[in-house]
């Protein structure tokens, strides 16, 4: 009876312990942890672009229109949109809905005004601009757009300012309209911007790094960095991201810098930046026009736009010629307030070089020039007026609004401001 009573034991023991084992995934399926591993690095290896699990072009535009910011960024939980634009991809340029026009090569100058200074400008273009090291470059748009002489003065850094988060101070190469000693009316805005792609590489590597490695360099966390920095790889060097934050932050420090009743009157602004690749013979100008409600939407980015608002940024490439510091390249640069209706004439823009700027005056008629230096040359005077023609010219109750304009979240500390103090040796 006991013998019977142990068989019958074992027997169900064996037929439940079949059981289990065929509800039971087979060893050959599961992955070793040695796999899993690959699989990561594989996946970390693979361009963004090339990835299932980020949307494609169709998909990460379709009805993100009518989203926030902070809405667009929830539909891809398992993607970093709020990032700081050195780490953005392709999938931020989608969601905020930029195209690119170009590149096309830049209009014919009309004219090629004198400059006495162009043959040493010209030299230290050429030595700077070809240059191996990625600051070289720097200089040699120094020399172009700030040299002795130039109504514009270059500074570093721009402001990105995203609603409810801290400002991301932007490593760049920007460029101010000179002010005049009495100026009292606040620093200018910028109204250009320039980065080299080696520059940008380079910020980018060294972020990335910071983030894997530390103040402790260990194999893995190199290792894990150079994998990281292959996913932003690309081809299309003229899409690059950090330069589309470059536009985008120009623009605000031009917007927030008018004060609330100019505000209502302006349509958005049009930034200018400069960006230059591993060619040597050409420069490339992007230009856009944000509108203000674009820029309102990075201001809340918790509420959704009224209508549609794309980010189009047109490319052009003016090539490098014997004459380039001999053509004004200021040109280029137009009016950063898109507002035809106070944009002076041909008539009024153009007047006889010899003629200095008119003094500016604390009450009466509006000042209309930011230069207290005679002009010397008209290529001069025609940057300053297609540039400052819209900001400079105060309405007479700018001292007492001069406080509302200081608004908008990038309106302190745009640009330093030098120091004219003489200090003397107390003996």
């Amino acid at each position: 009876m006991a013998a019977t009573s142990l068989k019958a034991l074992l027997i169900g023991i064996n037929y439940f312990g079949q059981r289990l084992l065929k509800s039971r995934p087979s060893t050959a399926a599961i992955p070793s942890r040695h796999d899993q591993l690959r699989a990561a690095l594989f996946a970390m290896e693979t361009p963004r672009s090339q990835q299932s699990e980020y949307p494609t072009m169709t998909r990460a535009t379709d009805r993100v229109d009518a989203l926030s910011i902070h809405q667009r960024a929830r539909r891809y939980p398992r993607s970093r949109i709020i990032a700081e634009p050195l780490l953005w991809t392709k999938l931020h340029l989608e969601l905020l809905q930029c195209t690119f026009a170009g590149p096309c090569s830049a209009p014919l100058v009309i004219m090629e005004l004198d400059n006495p200074d162009r043959e040493r400008i010209q030299r230290g273009f050429d030595a700077s601009f070809k240059g191996s090291w990625s600051r070289d470059r720097e200089r040699a748009m120094r020399c172009i757009l700030s040299a002795f002489n130039s109504p514009l003065e270059s500074f570093t850094n721009l402001n990105f300012f995203l609603g409810g988060y801290r400002n991301i101070l932007l490593p760049c190469l920007t460029f101010f309209i000179r002010s005049e000693p009495n100026y009292d009316f606040g620093p200018l805005p910028p109204v250009a911007a320039y980065i080299d792609h080696r520059q940008v590489v380079d910020l980018r590597e060294r972020r990335i790094l910071k983030q894997y490695v530390g103040r402790r360099r260990h194999q893995p966390g190199l290792t894990l960095a150079r994998l990281e920095c292959n996913r932003f790889t690309t081809n299309e060097l003229l899409h690059e991201p950090y330069v589309v934050a470059l536009v985008i932050a120009l623009a605000e420090a031009q917007w927030w810098f008018v004060g609330p009743e100019r505000r209502k009157q302006a349509s958005g602004a049009k930034p200018k930046v400069f960006f230059t690749t591993d060619d040597n013979e050409s420069i490339y100008l992007y230009s856009a026009r944000v509108s203000s409600a674009f820029i309102a939407m990075l201001y809340d980015p918790h509420v959704p736009p009224t209508t549609p608002q794309p980010l189009h940024i047109q490319i052009t490439q003016p090539r490098i010629q014997k004459t380039w510091a001999q053509r004004p390249i200021w040109l280029y640069i137009d009016n950063y307030i898109t507002d035809d209706a106070s944009r002076p004439s041909k008539a009024q823009s153009i007047r006889n070089p010899s003629q200095g700027p008119r003094s500016s005056q604390r009450g009466g008629e509006p000042k209309a020039s930011c230069l207290v230096n005679p002009v010397k040359s008209a290529n001069h005077h025609l940057m300053l007026e297609s540039t400052v023609s819209t900001l400079c010219k105060p309405p007479p109750n700018a001292a007492a609004d001069y406080d509302a304009t200081r608004d908008g979240p990038l309106s302190f500390n745009i640009a330093p401001r030098r120091s004219k103090k003489k200090y003397s040796r107390q003996q």
